[in-house]
Order: structure tokens, then sequence, then C-alpha cells
């Protein structure tokens, strides 16, 4: 229960609150975890631990259809099932069948997906957004990276040092303990290998450490259980970082005052370049564009995943004037200047400012096409 409660604290700390990706994955990640658990405390790898094998496998499957970067924790747990057969008596032929069997099983709620899109013919759309555009982000600096990695770490920081002063007591419970220290390595790999390192990505790492910490958890430092200062650290940075992002980012006001602006279903559509997206969902706008998140066309890093030229589809958008744009302020570290300058030039000749929202990080400026 303990670790149950810093799991949902430290979703919080690194971003989930939002409801990221991990947030949902982490469930049958769980699961499947409590079902290697199971397997490994058979003293065979008998039919029972094959088939908790097999539903391990399932929920993978299913975690991999929320995001494909699950991959990294479903393969060590594969792996650590095909060793743990093979050390309680299973053939290396019987071992590498199950193998077989349990990547098919993981496999068939993605091989769905793709005979689904292959059916629609859009193949290659869905082949290209889920993978090939991961290999294009551009990353960012290299003092950016260290930057938010040292965030990450700081936001990590309590937990991690409770489940390393774990991970000794966690290694007498064989074979349990290796396997969940295991797990947390896994995580990690998943965490740096895809670069950027966005606060939200380290939510994979919350749930094994939050279980390699739990045998700490209700020890106690003089009188104060450990939990205790884990909670507190962790509750802290949420109120400082809510009251950090309520002047930053605003606390909705002015997103709705530029959405009472372009009123409900406004005749033309909504180019949000910079800014808020949920714009598109409060006016109920048409959307002008299929890379509708702003910083697919308006940040460097973002705008060469998308196959297609940004500055082209820029042209291809302010060309069929839209009734409305919403431009922020330039981000050095960021933005993609050439396209911030081409928008503003237009906005300079066809349209007018009607409002503005203004932050502590960034002013939002809400244009409206002007009458020729």
């Amino acid at each position: 229960m303990l670790a149950g409660l810093v799991y949902i604290v430290y979703l919080s700390v690194n971003a989930g609150d939002g409801g990221q990706s991990p947030v949902f994955y982490n469930l049958p990640v769980a699961l499947a975890a409590w079902c290697v658990v199971g397997a490994y405390r058979r003293r065979r790898f008998d039919r029972i631990a094959y088939a908790r094998s097999c539903l391990v496998m399932a929920l993978f499957g299913l975690a991999l259809q929320i995001k494909y970067s699950v991959l990294f924790e479903g393969t060590f747990f594969g792996l650590a099932l095909v060793v743990r057969a093979l050390r309680t008596g299973a053939s290396l032929p019987a071992a590498a069948l199950a193998a077989l069997s349990w990547c098919l099983i993981a496999l068939l709620p993605t091989a769905a997906v793709v005979a689904f899109y292959w059916h629609i013919g859009a193949l290659d759309t869905l082949v290209f957004a889920n993978f090939q555009s991961v290999f294009l982000r551009q990353p960012p600096d290299a003092a950016l990276m260290i930057a938010r990695l040292a965030l990450i770490g700081a936001h990590l920081l309590p937990i991690a040092i409770v489940a390393a002063l774990a991970v000794p007591r966690l290694r007498r419970i064989r074979p349990i303990g290796p396997l969940l220290a295991g797990w947390a390595a896994a995580a990690i790999v998943g965490l740096l290998v895809f670069g950027t390192y966005f606060d939200h990505y380290a939510l994979p790492l919350v749930l094994p450490l939050s279980i390699l910490a739990a045998p700490l958890l209700a020890q106690r430092i003089g009188r104060v259980p450990v939990v205790v200062p884990v909670l507190l650290i962790g509750l802290a940075y949420v109120a400082i970082n809510t009251a950090i992002l309520r002047t930053t980012r605003g606390d909705g006001a002015g997103v709705r005052r530029l959405a009472a602006r372009i009123g409900q279903s406004p005749a033309g559509c909504l180019f949000v370049f910079q800014g808020d997206p949920i714009l598109y969902q409060l006016t109920r706008s048409c959307v002008p564009t299929a890379y509708a998140f702003p910083t697919f066309l308006s940040e460097r890093g973002d705008n060469r995943t998308t196959g297609v030229d940004p500055h082209a589809e820029l042209r291809r958008v302010m060309a069929r004037r839209p009734a409305y744009v919403v431009i922020s302020s330039i981000d050095p570290a960021v933005t993609d200047r050439a396209a911030y300058d081409f928008v503003q030039r237009e906005l300079d000749r066809h349209y007018r400012l009607v409002d503005r929202s203004v932050l502590s990080e960034r002013v939002d400026r809400l244009y409206a096409r002007a009458m020729d």
C-alpha cells in the first residue's frame, strides 16, 4: 500500500497528472510483472508457469498499442522468462518454442492494427508515424539535454535513493529481487535510448522504483517511517510546480478568453501555429492542417518528423487564409525562426491583432483575418 501511495504521488512529480501514455500502460505492465513473479515462484516451469508467461506477453501486446516504448520492458521480461525456463529444467528446444509463442502472442495486437491499416490503404502512414518519425526528430543541444536529465534525476531522487538502499535486501530474495532490479534497469534503457528527455519520459521508471523501494518504506528513521519524507518531498514538489505552472502556463482563464473571442464553430478555420491546441476543441473549429499539434510546424525538433516540408505546409495553410491564427513568443532554444518569421509576415499583411493572453514565459496573440 505504501508503495502504491508513493507511485501515485510521483506520477504527478513526473508530469503524469495530465495523463501521459505510461499512466495507462503501467497498469498492464504491473499486471505482467505480477504474473512473471508468479512464474518465477514455481519450482519447475510447468504448464501453469507457461500459461502465466503467455498472459504476460498478451499484456505487453496491449501495452505496445498504448505506446511502443514499452518494448524494452517487455523484452526484458520475455528474456527473463526464457532464462527461468532453462534454469528450472526446460530443454533448449522447449524454451525456444515457448519464446517463439510468446513473441507471437505479444505481436498479435500490433499485427491486427497493421492488418487494419493495410486494409484501408494507410500502412505507410502507420509505419512512418510510429517508427520512422522517431529517428527523424532533431535532438536538443547538449546543454538542454543535460539540464533535462538533471531534472529527471531530481524528480526521481527520493524514490531512487530508497530503491537503491533496498537492493541489497532484495538480492537475498532470489530470484525475485534481481528480477525487479532488472526491470528497473530495462526501464532506464527505455528512457535513455530516445533522447529529448522530457520530464514525463521518466514515468515508466516510477513503477519499478516504487516497488523496489517497498521493503524500506515502512522502516523508521528514528520515529518517522521512511515513506513520510518521501511523500512529503513529492507533495512539496507538486505544490511548488503547480504554483509555477499557473504563472508560466496559466490557469486556463487566458485560453478560455481567446476561445470566447473566436466563438463557437467560426466561419473559417482557426490555425494554432503556437499556443494551446485545446483551442480547436474549445471553439469547435475546423483544423486547417493534418499537423495540428503546434510543435510539428513551429519547432525545429518536431518539424522534421512529419515526413513533409513544414515550410511548404505553412505556406499552404496561410494561403487559404484561416479566419484566426494564434502565435506566441519566440523560444530561441526550439523555435524554427524561418517558419515563425513567415507566419508573422503573413499576419502583418492580412490580419489584425484582436486579443492576447499574457503569461510569465510567453505571450499568446490572437489574430483575426482582416477584411480585404
